[in-house]
């Protein structure tokens, strides 16, 4: 039999209860997502190569995951895609003259935000606290 002390402090902390569990599932979500799209690793790029790109691709592990058409000289995009945990992704354009500039391969995680800018003979990648 259990006394009315502890049936009281029972009744007190069943309704609390769900609240932890709610909260705790909550923080297992995605944080940030981008304002381009609904997916969790975003890369603002911007086009100073001193010409417009034929082509931008975005590779994770080597595995195309976005394309994007011509982009005018000084024109910004967004790319994103999804992230299970950890992750990599590089950034690879074609210019209009045929050159092809590449970035090196960055380390991501879900909710990552980067800021990455073609130049004349690369694609450079910085981590970015906001988008």
């Amino acid at each position: 039999m259990v006394s009315s002390g502890k049936q009281n402090i029972m009744k007190k902390w069943i309704p609390i209860l769900p609240s932890f569990f709610l909260i705790g599932v909550n923080s297992c979500k995605p944080k940030i997502k981008c304002d381009c799209s609904n997916k969790n690793v975003c890369i603002s790029f911007t086009n100073s190569s001193g010409q417009p790109l034929d082509t931008l691709i975005l590779l994770s592990h080597g595995v195309t995951k976005n394309t994007i058409g011509q982009l005018a000289l000084d024109e910004k995009t967004c790319l994103s895609f999804n992230s299970v945990g950890e992750n990599t992704f590089s950034l690879m354009a074609n210019l209009k003259n045929g050159k092809e500039i590449k970035s090196s391969e960055v380390y991501c995680e879900d909710g990552y935000k980067f800021t990455a800018t073609a130049t004349k003979n690369e694609i450079t990648i910085d981590y970015s606290n906001s988008y």
